[in-house]
């Protein structure tokens, strides 16, 4: 998505910054690389800088050797080569500053914000800059779904919960019954609903149940946690599908299910 300049300066202004500054090495920031739109695989070996100021047109600094990277950003980036033409090109990048906005958490409180090495920051400080998060843009610019990202979240909550309740159900129904019940055998029922609603047919599926032993001939005494086969994606309906980019969301939905039981099962004690 590309990065709205009018937008971000609005932001700025809220937030009484003079900038913010965007800064990578080598993919040490991704949040800069996206935001810049760098992170397609576009070859990135050296420092650059991008200013996006609260007023004015943007800016850039790159190396010489890769000076046509933010050609794809508003404004114009100035080369350099070597630390003293570094070092003069960042101050007159950052001319008129007083306060930026840098990929920076304060004592390393959110780690994903914290991209920003301790070196640049020193570097931008000793300018007379102060160096404050961009946590809070990040949030607003970067970390935001699409509107397709959002329905397949939503389509993939409606159901988990579906398949919660279902487990439930299916507990409420064996321990009413005096049947035995284990960890391993709702799990197992919660997958293969999982399955069946990513085709399209909710099934109605109950488990066959026989006495003291689960379906794969375990007793209910030796099953206390998730067997690792039941998150396999190698089972049916699972990482098999030819349009990979519809189903992503709900085959990590599916393997995810395990999880659900985990968190479900401490709210309720089954026999």
């Amino acid at each position: 998505m590309p990065l709205p300049i009018p937008a971000v300066q609005r932001a700025l202004h809220e937030d009484r910054l003079d900038g913010w500054l965007l800064y990578d090495f080598h993919g040490s920031n991704p949040i800069a690389a996206r935001l810049a739109g760098l992170a397609s695989g576009k070859m990135t070996t050296r420092r650059w800088y991008y200013l996006v100021p609260a007023t004015g047109t943007p800016r850039g600094l790159v190396h010489a050797i890769e000076r046509h990277n933010l050609d794809g950003l508003p404004g114009e980036t100035q080369p350099y080569a070597g630390r003293e033409q570094l070092s003069s090109g960042l101050r007159d990048l950052l001319k008129g500053m007083r306060r930026v906005a840098m990929e920076y958490s304060p004592r390393n409180a959110i780690p994903y914000v914290s991209r920003v090495d301790a070196g640049t920051v020193e570097t931008v400080r000793e300018l007379g800059i102060e160096v404050v998060s961009s946590g809070d843009l990040i949030q607003r610019f970067e970390a935001i779904w699409t509107d397709e990202q959002l329905a397949t979240h939503q389509a993939a909550s409606e159901r988990l919960y579906r398949i919660k309740d279902r487990a439930f159900e299916l507990m409420k129904q064996r321990v009413g019954a005096g049947g035995p019940v284990t960890e391993f055998d709702v799990q197992q029922d919660m997958l293969t609903q999982a399955r069946s609603r990513r085709r399209g047919t909710a099934g109605t599926r109950r488990l066959n149940w026989s006495g003291p032993r689960s379906r794969n001939g375990a007793t209910s005494e030796g099953i206390r946690s998730i067997a690792p086969a039941a998150t396999s994606s190698s089972g049916p309906g699972l990482g098999h599908s030819s349009s990979i980019g519809r189903d992503t969301a709900w085959e990590r939905t599916c393997t995810e299910v395990a999880c659900t039981w985990t968190i479900s099962k401490r709210t309720m004690t089954v026999g």
